[in-house]
């Protein structure tokens, strides 16, 4: 089993390094994963709740454990910051997700793409 969770910033376009979550602690949850990212960001919340952690699509639920991704060889995440509007209304940015880097552009190693009015990507 891995020892480290992989944490990307999902508007990284590839050149942000990870950060790393030691994952020696095998209660720790995905709550405890949003702290390390609130204190590795200088974020300094009072909710933890407004960091967002995905799966690929999917949002993970705060009390998930990160042993039980683990075991599943689920080593790399994104995560949302608060202060990031994913949404598909209209006065919010949507961002559509590839699962490879190099899905979008022509070997540009972006992670999620904004869409917006004229888009052509």
């Amino acid at each position: 089993m891995a020892k480290r969770l992989q944490l990307i910033d999902f508007k990284s376009q590839g050149d942000e390094k990870p950060l790393e979550f030691d994952c020696t602690d095998g209660n720790a949850t995905i709550l405890d994963v949003k702290g390390f990212v609130d204190k590795e960001e200088g974020l300094k919340l009072k909710d933890l709740t407004k960091i967002k952690i995905y799966w690929e699509f999917t949002p993970l639920h705060d009390d998930v454990f990160v042993k039980e991704l683990l075991d599943q060889d689920l080593t790399e995440l994104n995560f949302c910051l608060p202060q990031y509007n994913v949404s598909i209304t209209s006065n919010e940015e949507t961002f559509i997700f590839s699962e490879k880097k190099i899905m979008f552009g022509f070997g540009v190693k972006k992670k999620c793409l904004p869409l917006h009015a004229g888009c052509t990507e």
